[in-house]
């Protein structure tokens, strides 16, 4: 007995077998987000954008900086100089006319990378006059030529710097900040960033 098959039913069953899809292959997942850690210590160079006064402005006011030089770690930059900071007041009080001491403590609080805000530690920087009447004057004088400093050339600039619990800018019986004034702190805490 001879079998007689249709070749046109055969060729489309082989192909309906053809066209069934073989099974996906699960997607590769992403690569992990590349990141850098910014080491506790690290030194930060810090511009003020803003003044800040014993006079005017109290624990708790908030003020925005700018980073004086990157922050690179292996080679890398991961924040480029003029970068955002934010800081406050933890600490500010004015001293009378007669008698008594001013004092101001900061610290940096945020930074601003990639248009991200990141939390930050950094060591506290204080100032604190004197409490002697018979001292003002002086202090005067040191603030109009630390104001000289602040105002002047660039390579003056670059010397006009206060270091972690220096004196800042001390003028009667206030502490200021000028706009402009470049202080150095360091990162109490690992700081780790996208890239």
């Amino acid at each position: 007995m001879v079998a007689i098959f249709n070749s046109e039913g055969v060729a489309a069953r082989e192909a309906a077998q053809e066209a069934v899809p073989a099974p996906k292959a699960e997607p590769a997942p992403p690569p992990p987000p590349k990141t850098a850690t910014v080491a506790s210590g690290t030194r930060l160079v810090i511009r003020m954008s803003e003044a800040i006064d014993t006079r005017r402005h109290s624990s708790g006011h908030r003020f925005r900086a700018q980073l004086e030089s990157a922050l690179m770690v292996d080679g890398v930059t991961v924040a480029p100089r003029g970068t955002m900071l934010y800081g406050r007041i933890t600490q500010a009080k004015s001293a009378g006319r007669v008698a008594g001491s001013s004092e101001m403590a900061i610290e940096f609080t945020d930074i601003m990378l990639n248009e991200l805000m990141y939390e930050i530690t950094t060591d506290g920087l204080k100032a604190q006059t004197g409490n002697e009447g018979g001292r003002t004057a002086k202090r005067t004088a040191r603030a109009a030529a630390l104001g000289g400093l602040y105002g002047g050339s660039s390579s003056a600039k670059k010397g006009a710097k206060v270091g972690v619990g220096a004196s800042i800018l001390t003028s009667g019986a206030s502490i200021n900040i000028p706009a402009g004034t470049l202080v150095e702190t360091n990162l109490r805490a690992p700081l780790t960033v996208k890239l």
